[in-house]
């Protein structure tokens, strides 16, 4: 039983891992096509790439950090535990994808610099984790209702004007972002303090979300 738990939480983590990649690929290759091809505005390209973006990303389930082995923990303490190394674990492998596909698609379109490092578009720690924590909010309030994708896809959608400048508020995304097209002034140091404060606001996030 537990050996069947692993397995399938190993493999929500891997097609979670894929399809966040996919969604980054296709929002780059769509923000690369809106600016140099068509010549489009910033806030334009983010629409498309956020659309997009959403529908990826709103396939399949998220999964919870105890997804596939609840009952197999003795105390609460060993479950907390497990809900840690699932998240972490999920977090290194969905940067790892995202990493390889941001920086193929780097390699063959360009960074997009222009795009991400645009001048009118604020950069701010306190709004990558107010937007961490108010997009993992609304995501753990709008799973418990029915077409949970569909509101997915709406939420996404109303932040488009600052969530694709952020990595769209997910922790990999946003580091994977920030290393594959460096923005000037921009400190890595301050990237990993708000990838990590990110990551902490999304707990809460998720904590607050269930009790309310």
């Amino acid at each position: 039983m537990i050996g069947s738990g692993l397995k399938e939480t190993r493999r929500i983590m891997i097609r979670r891992a894929l399809l966040l990649a996919a969604a980054a690929g296709v929002a780059h290759v769509l923000v690369v096509g809106a600016i140099d091809g068509v010549g489009l505005s910033t806030l334009t390209a983010a629409l498309a790439a956020s659309i997009a973006f959403a529908l990826i990303n709103s396939i399949g389930p998220s999964p919870r950090g105890g997804s596939g082995v609840h009952g197999i923990h003795a105390t609460e303490a060993s479950a907390t535990l497990w809900r840690l190394t699932v998240s972490t674990a999920s977090l290194v492998t969905a940067f790892i994808a995202i990493l390889a596909v941001l920086g193929l698609a780097t390699v063959i379109l360009g960074p997009m610099a222009d795009f991400y490092c645009a001048p009118a578009v604020p950069w701010r720690i306190e709004i990558a984790v107010f937007g961490a924590f108010a997009l993992a909010l609304l995501k753990q309030m709008a799973h418990r209702l029915r077409y949970a994708n569909a509101l997915d896809v709406l939420i996404y959608v109303s932040l488009f004007w600052i969530a694709p400048f952020y990595g769209f508020f997910s922790v990999p995304y946003f580091l994977a972002v920030n290393i594959v097209t460096p923005c000037p002034g921009r400190q890595l140091i301050d990237v990993l303090v708000a990838a990590a404060a990110m990551a902490l606001a999304y707990v809460l996030a998720e904590a607050t979300g269930t009790f309310l």
